[in-house]
């Protein structure tokens, strides 16, 4: 299943890093607010757009993405707007595949550290989330673990020139993201007792 690539990851690829994402979640907030139970439809509640430099639409995907933080760990979201990202650094220090965003507050701090001297967050990321029920995330972007592998394809690409990730090397991938927060979304009340 390579729905974001139209099921040809060969054809779909992106080493020049003219695509641009559109990630629309919504606009109530974070669903899993509240909510005993977490689910993926509860977790994963953002649309994602792919769109090539033209604008025109490669792809589209709904229910596979977060820009919400985990509601327990204190994390604050991303604001809306228009970033930069590359794959330069992975995740985890480079030991997983994930993209960085370039946001104000590390613009000009190069991603040495993952956190900055106050323990706040240096740099956000777009990666999988931990399991189904549970995004692992502390303010990044997440994508559902069964569609990671999906995303992935479309932005780290075999090649020279670019990050070593987990031992493998990728060209390098760079490009643009928007995040919208304008999406109905209806929160489902929570079964557990």
């Amino acid at each position: 299943m390579y729905g974001y690539v139209k099921n040809n990851s060969l054809a779909y690829i992106d080493p020049w890093g003219l695509y641009i994402i559109v990630i629309n979640d919504c606009k109530e907030g974070d669903l899993s607010k509240g909510v005993e139970k977490w689910t993926p439809d509860i977790l994963y509640t953002a649309d994602m757009i792919i769109l090539d430099d033209n604008r025109k639409e490669i792809d589209r995907a709904e229910n596979v993405a977060s820009t919400f933080p985990n509601s327990t760990n204190g994390a604050i979201p991303l604001n809306t707007g228009t970033y930069h990202y590359t794959n330069r650094y992975g995740h985890h220090k480079g030991k997983d595949l994930g993209l960085n965003l370039v946001t104000p507050e590390n613009i000009d701090k190069g991603w040495k550290k993952h956190r900055t001297v106050d323990g706040g967050k240096q740099f956000r990321n777009i990666h999988s989330g931990d399991r189904p029920d549970n995004r692992g995330s502390e303010g990044c972007i997440t994508i559902r673990p069964d569609q990671w592998h999906n995303f992935t394809n479309y932005f780290f690409v075999f090649g020279k020139g670019g990050p070593t990730i987990g031992g493998q090397e990728y060209l390098l991938n760079e490009g643009t993201i928007e995040l919208h927060r304008d999406k109905e979304c209806k929160k489902q009340c929570d079964s557990n007792p």
